[in-house]
């Protein structure tokens, strides 16, 4: 009997395997083959999922995956782990042998990948007929390019140019100019309303030093938040978020967030407007006039179902309250809603008129969700990971599908978000080297300071 490691199985891998994989039952099984779905999720080869998947004994082993590489060719070790592909499954064969950017290594990986790897893309055809291996409708994809308000602008400008000194300042190892980099030349004297001290810690970065490469991105996580709506900015960095982020705060860092946070969540009443969650951002108007939009368009005939995606819940949590004002009826999907109730809502998109918006987080939506009910995706935010977003998007793009597809980007001019698009081009074309066999790349300390608008470094 076949093994196919689906959704529910990884959760039981990932949280209840026993600690020694010959103490379960599951492993004292020898299967004829394992097929491991979404394979893409053990590429930790450190994870508890990782570990528990290689240590089942089949006879042939599978992995069928949209996304192989989705950041770093290191994303690949996991995979070859699990299909004991020796001796390249062994950690330092690979290192040395795969990732020492030598052009033999390069040549080695795409040997590799060549000879384990079946293909398939939605665009390819069949080389005899030239027809289309899947007949889908048509995709296009619509990017609003939006400006920040002035407001928006001017808190922007604050964390930007404070980002950049705490960058220069990381550049240069240079520890004893923490305390004046707030003081700055190009650093305004307040914002909102608020002293640039009072700013700082609002936003949870008054402890944050140039020492710890963790509080860098930090920084950059405030940028992008303050594109999507300036409340988030207010948020702590709290566990889940440090997680997903790739964030790791020293100690004293990550308490002073906390408690900052705390403090300024009791007194939330006494922010700026601007920095409350009631208060629509451009970004979420610019999504409710879209919204709007699709909404008189099908006027007398079947609504127009739509997926609005962030990789934030709290993001998510303040547009459904400002779209929930405008009448429109929607619907959760977030990492904590159980698998049943996951697919509850998912058949209820799919078949009921009424409902008319979904709204999911990347990370939920990027795996074994079938939404062919909506025709149009939203991806509110840029994520580093551009496979995320284009998983997301295959959640509406896919066999079943009836209707064109229209996936919305929304990006702020002259931010951050502009940056990171820069930065995703690079990543597609890392994975699509490595599985087209070409020369593979690596991103480098100059990708963040690009991010932070340094030019050049001396």
């Amino acid at each position: 009997m076949p093994l196919s490691v689906g959704n529910q199985l990884s959760d039981w891998l990932e949280t209840s395997a026993p600690k020694n994989a010959e103490d379960g039952p599951l492993f004292k099984i020898f299967w004829r083959r394992v097929v491991l779905d979404e394979g893409h999720t053990i590429k930790n080869h450190k994870s508890g999922l990782a570990i528990s998947s290689c240590a089942i004994e089949t006879e042939s082993r599978w992995i069928v995956t949209g996304t192989p590489i989705q950041n770093k060719t290191l994303d690949l070790y996991s995979l070859i782990k699990f299909l004991r592909v020796s001796p390249f499954d062994e950690y330092k064969v690979w290192k040395r042998e795969v990732e020492s950017n030598s052009m033999a290594a390069t040549r080695r990986l795409s040997s590799l990948v060549s000879s384990l790897l079946l293909r398939r893309t939605k665009d390819q055809t069949n080389k005899e007929t030239g027809k289309k291996l899947v007949d889908l409708p048509k995709k296009s994809t619509i990017v609003h390019k939006i400006k920040l308000s002035e407001d928006e602008s001017s808190v922007y400008d604050l964390i930007q140019k404070f980002s950049k000194n705490m960058f220069t300042q990381y550049l240069r190892k240079d520890t004893s100019a923490n305390n004046d980099c707030k003081a700055s030349v190009g650093m305004p004297s307040d914002v909102l309303g608020l002293n640039i001290e009072e700013a700082l810690a609002m936003f949870g970065l008054k402890n944050v030093s140039a020492v710890n490469a963790g509080c860098i991105l930090v920084l950059v996580l405030r940028l992008r938040q303050c594109c999507g709506h300036l409340s988030l900015m207010c948020e702590a960095v709290d566990p889940d978020l440090q997680k997903s982020e790739g964030i790791d705060l020293p100690l004293d860092e990550h308490f002073g967030n906390l408690s900052i946070h705390q403090d300024l969540f009791e007194k939330q009443n006494s922010r700026p407007r601007e920095l409350l969650p009631s208060f629509p951002s451009t970004k979420i108007k610019a999504l409710i006039k879209c919204l709007k939009d699709l909404q008189y368009q099908s006027l007398g005939t079947k609504s127009i179902k739509s997926v609005i995606v962030s990789q934030w819940t709290r993001m998510l949590e303040i547009v459904a309250d400002h779209l929930k004002k405008q009448m429109f009826k929607l619907d959760f999907i977030t990492g904590s809603v159980s698998a049943k109730n996951r697919s509850d809502i998912v058949e209820k998109f799919n078949n009921d008129e009424d409902l008319q918006i979904l709204l999911i987080s990347l990370k939920a939506g990027g795996v074994g969700l079938n939404l062919v009910g909506g025709s149009h995706l939203f991806l509110l935010d840029q994520h580093w990971n551009p496979a995320l977003e284009e998983q997301a998007c295959d959640r509406v793009y896919r066999v079943g599908q009836q209707n064109d597809v229209v996936i919305h980007r929304f990006l702020c001019e002259n931010t951050v978000e502009e940056r990171i698009v820069k930065l995703q081009e690079q990543k597609k074309s890392l994975a699509n080297n490595v599985l087209y066999g070409e020369k593979s790349q690596k991103l480098t300390l100059d990708d963040l300071k690009m991010l932070f608008g340094i030019s050049q470094f001396k």
